[in-house]
């Protein structure tokens, strides 16, 4: 519902209108390929789904690449970080943090405890990392501040080498809740390439 009313009503700095078509929910993986169900159209009534997301079980293996498909804004004392100087570290941590305070929010506990916490700061020193990511500006219009916001960020693959074990559910779910900054607008994602490009 607001969905529909916010594409009835308009959006966007030219205030465009559209229809809503249907919503769709995806809770699974096969064979690499994310499966989408619709559950919802216009005139009809939300169907049944599933209300949580399982996470992949199996073990992610040494060498895996990131491919950002929106741009990520890992930040630096304010300041988003260009590709020169973002870190394996940095990406690794910032998806630790959000796991484990999107836990915490939303089911009473953090997912880490301080000394975890800690130990995979220094684990996520040794990994190794080599990126092809390029920086994309990206333009939105603010309503509520009346501006225009930059808030471009870092595009490409991101290749992780090391003991990534300590970060399997951190960068499982990191590819359903994104990573970095401004994560509600949709920046951050990515998707999990191992060696076959699932």
């Amino acid at each position: 519902m607001s969905w529909q009313r916010a594409f009835a009503r308009g959006v966007g700095a030219g205030d465009g209108t559209a229809e809503l078509l249907g919503v769709s929910v995806i809770n699974e993986h096969t064979g690499g390929q994310e499966a989408a169900r619709l559950i919802h159209q216009p005139g009809q009534s939300l169907a049944e789904h599933p209300r949580h997301v399982t996470l992949r079980i199996d073990t992610l293996p040494e060498h895996i690449t990131l491919q950002f498909e929106t741009p990520l804004r890992l930040q630096h004392e304010g300041h988003a970080l260009p590709p020169a100087k973002v870190s394996a570290r940095a990406l690794l941590m910032a998806l630790v943090r959000r796991a484990s305070l999107l836990a915490e929010i939303h089911d009473g506990k953090p997912l880490y405890t301080a000394g975890k916490f800690s130990r995979m700061t220094e684990i996520a020193n040794q990994i190794e990392s080599k990126h092809n990511l390029t920086w994309r500006d990206w333009t939105r219009h603010s309503s509520r501040q009346q501006r225009t916001m930059q808030l471009g960020g870092c595009i490409g693959n991101w290749q992780l080498r090391g003991n990534l074990a300590p970060f399997h559910d951190a960068l499982r779910l990191g590819s359903w809740l994104h990573v970095g900054k401004e994560t509600s607008f949709g920046l951050g994602k990515y998707r999990i390439l191992m060696e076959h490009g699932t």
